[in-house]
């Protein structure tokens, strides 16, 4: 894990936590990476839900009113809140040039 950070916000009256960990979990690319992620994930019981090249979906039987999405951090627009955008641009300085994911467990309405 390069980084980790928790966001909670407020939306109509309910308070939403979201839990961002930036991890490097190796690869010569970032399908690689993300292969490999959703390899040792699917090895703890997650399933790949959805998904693209760049980023995918995973749910669990365990975790059953979460989500989990594993994706490239350039896949993500977090331009508009200058918290996430901070810590995305000091885990890439970290990283320096490996391929990075973000990954992102959020709760399930």
């Amino acid at each position: 894990m390069v980084a980790q950070t928790v966001l909670e916000d407020g939306w109509d009256g309910t308070t939403r936590v979201l839990e961002i960990l930036v991890i490097d979990a190796g690869g010569s690319d970032i399908q690689a990476a993300i292969s490999k992620a959703a390899g040792d994930l699917q090895q703890r019981g997650w399933a790949i839900d959805d998904g693209t090249s760049d980023r995918i979906q995973m749910t669990s039987t365990k975790w059953k009113k979460n989500l989990l999405s594993i994706g490239e951090i350039a896949s993500y627009d977090f331009r508009d809140d200058p918290r996430i955008s901070s810590f995305i641009t000091n885990a890439e300085t970290q990283a320096q040039a490996r391929p990075l994911l973000l990954v992102e467990l959020r709760p399930i309405e």
